[in-house]
């Protein structure tokens, strides 16, 4: 049995090994032959279609030749004859078919390349997964059939788990898994799952239902999206921030940061922090249009306008995010941008989110656990690269610029905060992040106010989401819990449910820059009034983000195309005079 087991296992491995062989050298003929065909369309155009015609006629002319004329009287020049007869007639009625029809023909060209490309990502994806189950299952058997005889089952079961954890994960996976797991069961206990009004133990669901209620009343979220309505509410309920005001217009030629002109960066390095998910996930999000793109390169050129990429890492891996590193010629920027959450090892990095002990240009404090490991692996690779670009002849007058968007941002603010020990690169650096996470202890995130920007989304919960305000929210719902346990219905502050110390802290770094995403004074077909959009510079950021808010959008907001509509979108039609759309 056990012999057998083996040979099974070889066979199925080296069949998915030549099958997923045999489909990748498939697609990626196929992806040839639509991009050579893609190329033709654009340099020949509706002239294209004689070619099209003539190969196909071609071809059509010779096979019926063979077909209708018997085979001893087939000769070279007869199968010519036909092929050029077939040729002219395919040529001619191809050029008058298509020809109208142009547009609508390379859009179908198009069509069929995405298609190939994510019949491709699906395909080689399913083989994997099946290849992977059908692994795990014949070796968690092999291993079962092995050690049934010696072991007990309570025995035997982590013994299997261990056999398959190292299929599944590598190590640095596994690892951070079982740090991810050691905190959520020192937050969610079970007793706190279960609760016992009788007991004093809270139920922690149950609890945070009544804490958004509270929210919600609070913050009148149920209040129509009239924008007028809504920033009353505003100013009534603090959801907008203290701070330095301005209308979308004046903030477009103001400097509230020291070498940035916000009508034009933060508008071009959204687009490069957004560029970095990749052609399926830009097309996915909409911020790409189908067709305009064959892969990742060319769809963050296409986000970002005219670049030289570097380098570039498209995939990941756990604790290693892509990246791209671009020379932005025309701004006379070193562009390194850092990609988002969008694979799964990358949701683990975010949850591992523990504070360590850090120093950073000089001031000791906290930092966010799994951005650091994701900084350090990236500072290893790029360090030296950046400051030979910095220091390049060519290049000495350049700037360097660090940007991403949510985890990409979080990872780009530990990269600034390390690299301002380099004298290469310390007066040159500057850093955009878009929905920036806690990464840094306040001491530490505030010494970086004058080298980094980050742009916050009215309630986005990302900027405001740490291990400590998860557990403050969670002694706030207790609170509430206790108050209602002796009949006794909350009816004070929003903050009086809140504890006021907390020493474990971490904050979103930089000058903190909220944005408001609603409409603003207008009918809802009419659009917004691009230059009346509210923009605030925090005045207190880590009082301000120290808490998350309950609300409709504090999740959907956060995604990478709003940020990208509404950073980049809202100043392109500032700038020509237009209303933006409400996305």
């Amino acid at each position: 049995m056990k012999d057998g087991l083996d040979v099974a296992l070889t066979i199925i491995t080296y069949g998915f090994t030549i099958g997923i062989l045999a489909c990748r050298i498939g697609f990626t003929i196929g992806r040839l032959i639509m991009q050579a065909t893609e190329s033709a369309c654009t340099f020949l155009g509706p002239r294209f279609a004689l070619l099209l015609g003539a190969l196909l006629g071609g071809f059509g002319g010779s096979v019926l030749s063979l077909m209708i004329v018997p085979a001893s009287c087939t000769t070279l020049s007869s199968l010519m004859s036909s092929g050029l007869f077939g040729a002219t007639i395919s040529a001619a009625f191809t050029y008058l078919l298509l020809q109208p029809r142009w547009s609508h023909f390379v859009g179908f060209v198009r069509l069929i390349h995405e298609i190939v490309v994510i019949a491709e990502l699906i395909t080689i994806f399913s083989l994997n997964l099946a290849s992977t189950i059908t692994t795990l299952l014949l070796k968690s058997t092999h291993t079962a059939l092995h050690l049934s005889e010696h072991l007990s089952l309570d025995t035997l079961l982590p013994q299997l788990v261990s056999t398959a954890a190292p299929l599944l994960f590598s190590s640095v996976t596994i690892s951070a898994l079982q740090s991810v797991t050691s905190m959520f069961k020192l937050f969610f206990t079970e007793a706190m799952l279960a609760g016992d009004r009788s007991s004093g133990v809270t139920s922690l669901p149950a609890a945070f239902s009544k804490l958004a209620e509270v929210h919600a009343r609070c913050h009148n979220l149920e209040a129509p999206r009239s924008s007028r309505a809504t920033r009353s509410l505003h100013a009534s309920n603090g959801r907008a921030p203290r701070g330095k005001k301005y209308k979308l217009g004046q903030l477009a030629v103001a400097s509230v940061c020291e070498g940035v002109n916000f009508g034009d960066d933060i508008r071009r390095y959204v687009r490069y922090s957004v560029g970095t998910y990749g052609q399926l996930g830009l097309k996915f999000l909409g911020v790409v249009p189908y067709g305009a793109a064959s892969d990742s390169q060319s769809a963050f050129t296409y986000c970002s306008g005219n670049c030289d990429v570097v380098m570039s890492n498209w995939q990941g891996e756990m604790y290693k995010q892509g990246f791209v590193l671009a020379i932005d010629r025309e701004r006379r920027k070193i562009v390194l941008s850092i990609r988002g959450t969008i694979m799964p090892q990358d949701f683990v990095t975010d949850l591992c989110c523990k504070g360590v002990e850090v120093e950073v240009n000089g001031v000791k404090g906290m930092a966010h656990e799994g951005m650091l490991k994701s900084a350090l692996v990236l500072d290893e690779e790029l360090r030296n690269v950046v400051c030979d670009l910095a220091e390049a002849k060519r290049y000495k007058d350049f700037k360097v610029v660090l940007t991403g968007h949510s985890l990409g941002a979080g990872v780009a603010g530990i990269l600034l905060g390390m690299w301002q020990e380099e004298d290469r690169l310390r007066e040159k650096m500057t850093c955009f992040g878009f929905g920036t996470p806690c990464i840094f202890s306040p001491e530490i995130a505030r010494s970086l106010d004058d080298r980094m920007v980050t742009v916050v989304l009215e309630d986005d919960m990302v900027p405001r989401f740490s291990l400590s305000s998860a557990k403050r929210m969670r002694e706030a719902a207790r609170k509430l819990w206790k108050s209602e346990e002796e009949g006794e219905e909350w009816k004070g502050e929003l903050d009086d449910l809140y504890d006021e110390e907390d020493v474990e802290q971490l904050c979103a770094p930089g000058t903190i820059v909220w944005m408001d995403a609603l409409k603003s004074g207008k009918e809802e077909e009419e659009g917004v009034d691009t230059a009346k959009i509210e923009v605030v510079v925090v005045e207190d950021p880590t009082a301000y983000l120290r808490d998350l808010r309950i609300s409709k959008q504090m999740f959907a907001i956060h995604v990478p195309q709003n940020y990208f509509f509404r950073c980049s979108d809202a100043w392109e039609r500032l700038a020509s005079g237009s209303k933006v759309k409400d996305y």
